[in-house]
């Protein structure tokens, strides 16, 4: 396994009933895996959780027990009562929900826009939206540019909590925008990358010691091979994988890994090509 940057570790908790029965697909989390990856982070669990206050409380502490820099809730932050996620994280973490005057404003900002283009009969705080502008004491909203519920940042210790929305498009939002900053700060300049190479050779068996000697020889980077079946020829989808303080550490660490790749399978007339696949960019 590769080796780990101080400090870098992520917690991910999805919170839905909609997610447990199957309705929509987690892919919040499958895109802040990614965008958090590639941020240089790593993340350690995910965890998935009804609309229930006494369950949202046990998950989130089982979280917290990783110690993660960073530990992000999706869903839960609308103004209907199902909406569970704020005032059960401000339980679990024995915080009191304020009226938040920063919130409030985003909220009413969006209303107003709403109102604007006729898509609401009225603006305004009513009893649901106000909901929106209670958060955690001591905790600041995130501006959301695309819905109405804000996203929330507090602190537990050396840990950083993030509430973000269910709708993907708004959780995204908040993260490449209001959270943006917060990120550079807490996770650095990390780097990721992968390089993906595709070897012809249909016995994983004859692989997989090959693949060994390469994963001790390179601690560094993250070695996995994905069997896949081109046609009627079987071969193996091997993806390198590194991440690192900065790019120049992390393409280095590949080079000298895929080159070892290279040689050694050659060595054994194992026939490799990129697959067809661009690896992803940094």
């Amino acid at each position: 396994m590769p080796a780990t940057m101080p400090g870098s570790t992520v917690a991910i908790l999805s919170i839905g009933n909609e997610i447990l029965l199957g309705d929509i697909p987690n892919s919040n989390a499958q895109w802040l895996c990614r965008e958090l990856t590639e941020r240089g982070a790593e993340v350690r669990h995910i965890a998935i959780v009804r609309d229930v206050d006494a369950e949202i409380a046990i998950e989130l502490n089982h979280a917290l027990t990783y110690a993660p820099l960073l530990l992000v809730t999706t869903g839960g932050l609308g103004p209907t009562d199902d909406d569970r996620s704020v005032g059960a994280v401000a339980q679990a973490l024995d915080l009191e929900l304020a009226f938040d005057p920063v919130a409030a404003s985003m909220v009413e900002s969006f209303y107003a826009k709403m109102g604007e283009r006729g898509l609401v009969p009225m603006t305004g705080l009513t009893p649901p939206r106000r909901k929106m502008a209670l958060l955690p004491r001591g905790s600041r909203a995130l501006e959301n540019r695309v819905g109405a519920a804000p996203g929330v940042l507090l602190s537990r210790g050396a840990t950083q909590i993030v509430l973000l929305p269910g709708v993907p498009e708004e959780m995204q939002d908040i993260v490449q925008g209001a959270l943006a900053p917060e990120l550079d700060s807490l996770l650095g300049p990390g780097s990721y990358r992968e390089i993906e190479r595709l070897a012809h050779i249909a016995d994983e068996s004859v692989l997989a010691p090959l693949l060994r000697g390469i994963v001790e020889r390179h601690p560094e980077v993250y070695v996995k091979s994905r069997a896949e079946v081109l046609g009627r020829s079987p071969s193996f989808r091997i993806t390198l994988s590194c991440r690192a303080e900065n790019r120049e550490t992390v393409e280095r660490h590949l080079l000298e890994t895929q080159g070892d790749l290279e040689q050694t399978l050659a060595a054994h007339q194992i026939h490799l090509d990129d697959g067809g696949r661009t690896p992803s960019p940094d």
